[in-house]
């Protein structure tokens, strides 16, 4: 059994997307896969857990080798090692939204813990004409970008999401910019790219 190991949330779009993603990985992977949160119950013992966490902070470190421990399962390394194949999935994304010479921002959950997946997508800068970053919890923010991108006369603004599922940081996101006096494209998550799967099954292959 292999186990997609999230977060958790109380929106309920959060487990949906993470069944959905479990179950386009296991057709990929040809084997069993199963999502489940942190607080989210017994796995079956031996199972291999692969943290879904873009961050490296707690989460994908003390929080997920005690989850393993608890029910003898075998810790893989965590998704967000793989940030270099996540930037490009994100940079993809982001670049089939833009038009000529438009900006683009990068939306993080937060900064701190994530200078990995930071760096992978700024080393990509060179295939964007004009990139910025934002923190979904933090300074700047999505409006401050807005607001500098706006001050430079741009018209539309793509934003791209660097989480893996919709939820609740997002809506707050895109709530707070709703005001903008500019078009705003939002990009979907990075689990609705279409190679996302590809990506995680590979991990879970690699780590066989």
């Amino acid at each position: 059994m292999n186990i997609l190991l999230v977060h958790g949330s109380p929106d309920p779009r959060h487990r949906e997307q993470a069944e959905l993603l479990a179950t386009r990985v296991a057709v990929e992977l040809g084997d069993d896969v199963r999502a489940v949160t942190l607080d989210g119950g017994q796995i079956p013992h031996g199972a291999r857990v692969l943290p879904l966490f873009l961050g490296e902070g707690r989460h994908a470190g003390e929080d997920a080798t005690r989850f393993a421990e608890r029910y003898g399962g075998t810790l893989l390394p965590p998704l967000s090692q793989a940030a270099e194949q996540l930037a490009d999935l994100g940079v993809s994304m982001a670049a089939s939204m833009l038009a000529s010479r438009e900006p683009v921002i990068f939306a993080f959950y937060r900064f701190r813990c994530f200078e990995r997946l930071l760096s992978a997508i700024y080393a990509q800068r060179k295939r964007l004409t004009r990139m910025g970053m934002a923190s979904l919890h933090g300074v700047p923010d999505c409006m401050d970008m807005v607001r500098f991108w706006q001050g430079e006369g741009a018209q539309r603004l793509v934003i791209q999401p660097m989480l893996l599922f919709a939820g609740r940081s997002l809506d707050a996101a895109m709530a707070g910019v709703a005001s903008a006096q500019m078009q705003l494209v939002w990009g979907e998550p990075l689990t609705a790219h279409p190679d996302m799967p590809r990506l995680i099954a590979g991990r879970l292959r690699g780590a066989a």
